[in-house]
């Protein structure tokens, strides 16, 4: 940060993750009854509870040597059969991307994600990440 033409120092801003909150940006919601959510969030992280980390295709086909963690919906929401819906819709997106109609106009990648928000958010993590 500059101010007045003089470094301060860099800070970082993040958000965050929120659902059903009034300020909530996400729409997110889990009704445990009903076995049913709304969305739900996902990061790669260490993978450390055995409830929060996602077995998908990636994962399975060791395309990837990191693991999926969910985020949203937490601990307390979450059931062994919600979490199976979970994978198999985030294993359904990964083997499309995998497949030869990934870029498909109606089927491809487009069908499932918001790609303008998608790439903002790659080129972000392509200019913080960290080679290891």
């Amino acid at each position: 940060m500059f101010i007045n033409g003089k470094y301060e120092g860099l800070y970082l801003m993040t958000e965050r993750i929120t659902a059903g909150d009034v300020d909530s940006r996400l729409n997110l919601s889990v009704n445990k009854k009903n076995n049913t959510f709304t969305g739900y969030c996902v990061r790669y992280d260490r993978g450390t509870d055995a409830l929060k980390d996602l077995d998908t295709f990636t994962m399975y086909t060791e395309k990837t040597g990191q693991i999926l963690n969910l985020v949203y919906p937490g601990t307390k929401n979450i059931t062994y059969e919600l979490k199976e819906k979970i994978e198999a819709e985030f294993s359904e997106f990964e083997r499309m991307l995998y497949s030869a109609d990934f870029n498909h106009p109606t089927k491809g990648y487009s069908a499932y994600i918001d790609v303008d928000s998608f790439v903002d958010y790659f080129i972000i993590n392509e200019f913080t990440c960290r080679f290891h």
